[in-house]
């Protein structure tokens, strides 16, 4: 992508949203746990994080060195567990953000290819020798636009395929992890486990708010592909489109 075309502001105008989106959400992340941890020092007596949880062969935990032993043990595990899932998951957003940014530009390329066509017509001279053949002229610019199209389609499909692939077992195994957690949270009573539900209800949020995203970036594309005034195309590129539209519907 060359810097300083309309296709490459594009990309980082989405880009810069889906930094934000990912900075926002790791910051959550953390930020709960960091919060869990800190929450015994504000409570009189001595209090783990969660007194209900008892550590095997701890007990007492409220008696030293048990009472160090389980603090430490319980910070270092939900500090690990919060990292570990928020560099993760901002992972996934940043590469499907990339995704859903590239479709929105490609909406816009393909949208606005004949305009581009007819301007770059206008402007260069090396078709004097086609002066006579104006649409020819045009079309061959379109031709070159839709198969770079088609092949930046193309590797978007493939990256989306690439990090489902990937991420499909661990991102299952969240999904039944979290429901289980969030139901027995909403069992043991709010004003016990009001720290620990945002954790679980923020990461199914954002993993159902960026699946939609990467839905609606196709769903435009695949509008904008139809709204291309492909019917101004010669046949071979009324064909190409038609390839696009095939493709973009099955994502």
């Amino acid at each position: 992508v060359l810097p300083g075309t309309r296709y490459y502001n594009n990309i980082m105008k989405t880009l810069r949203i889906v930094k934000r989106r990912a900075v926002g959400y790791w910051v959550t992340i953390v930020m709960n746990g960091i919060i869990y941890n800190i929450t015994p020092i504000f409570r009189s007596g001595r209090h783990l994080s969660e007194d209900l949880m008892v550590i095997y062969g701890l007990e007492p935990t409220i008696e030293t060195p048990n009472y160090e032993i389980s603090s430490l043990l319980m910070t270092v595990a939900v500090s690990f567990v919060c990292f570990t899932v928020a560099s993760t998951s901002g992972i996934i957003i940043i590469l499907v953000g990339y995704v859903e940014a590239n479709m929105l530009s490609l909406s816009v390329e393909i949208k606005e290819i004949w305009n581009d066509a007819v301007a770059d017509k206008k402007e260069k001279k090396e078709y004097q020798h086609l002066k006579n053949q104006p649409m020819k002229i045009v079309n061959m610019y379109v031709k070159r636009r839709l198969v770079n199209i088609i092949e930046r389609h193309k590797a978007n499909i493939n990256l989306l395929s690439d990090v489902e692939h990937l991420f499909r077992i661990p991102i299952g195994a969240g999904f039944l992890c979290q429901t289980i957690s969030i139901v027995a949270e909403l069992l043991g009573g709010l004003k016990n486990t009001y720290l620990e539900v945002p954790f679980g209800l923020v990461q199914i949020t954002m993993d159902c708010y960026i699946g939609q995203k990467v839905m609606d970036a196709s769903l435009i594309f695949e509008e904008a592909v139809y709204d291309c005034k492909w019917e101004k195309f010669d046949n071979s590129n009324m064909k190409l489109v038609l390839t696009i539209l095939q493709n973009s519907q099955k994502t």
